[in-house]
């Protein structure tokens, strides 16, 4: 019996570390990697030819306030260092027991690498680009 209790104890205390030392990389290193990141690939997909705006961008495709925020917001979610802390912070997460799921946060590293992989292609939008993006926004 005396076993049984030692053995849930670790599981216990090493499946709670784990969980917590997930939890402190991310908050610690790139807040903006937590959670599933799924809303920001529906932003991204809902913005349409705008993905391929840079910063020097923004205004040339997006017409209101609202859309250039999102914009600027993709920007700052979809970063090396938040592929690299959602990675690091996941194998902890899994390793710890808890159920994060397969679907979330693989689409956010899969659309997330896709955007930066991308990126520099398309650094600056073409005029068909911009006139979808218009299109879309409309």
């Amino acid at each position: 019996y005396e076993d049984t209790v030692l053995e849930f104890a670790i599981v216990l205390v090493v499946g709670a570390s784990l969980a917590g030392l997930s939890a402190v990389i991310v908050q610690a290193c790139c807040s903006t990697a937590s959670g599933s990141g799924v809303p920001y690939a529906k932003m991204l997909f809902a913005l349409g030819a705008c993905f391929q705006a840079t910063a020097q961008d923004v205004d040339l495709i997006a017409h209101t306030d609202e859309d250039k925020n999102a914009v600027q917001e993709l920007e700052r979610v979809f970063t090396w260092k938040s592929i690299v802390v959602k990675s690091i912070a996941l194998v902890f997460a899994v390793g710890s027991g808890l159920n994060v799921g397969y679907e979330g946060p693989f689409i956010y590293l899969s659309v997330c690498i896709a955007y930066l992989v991308l990126k520099p292609i398309h650094a600056s939008p073409s005029q068909q680009a911009a006139r979808e993006c218009e299109a879309t926004m409309s």
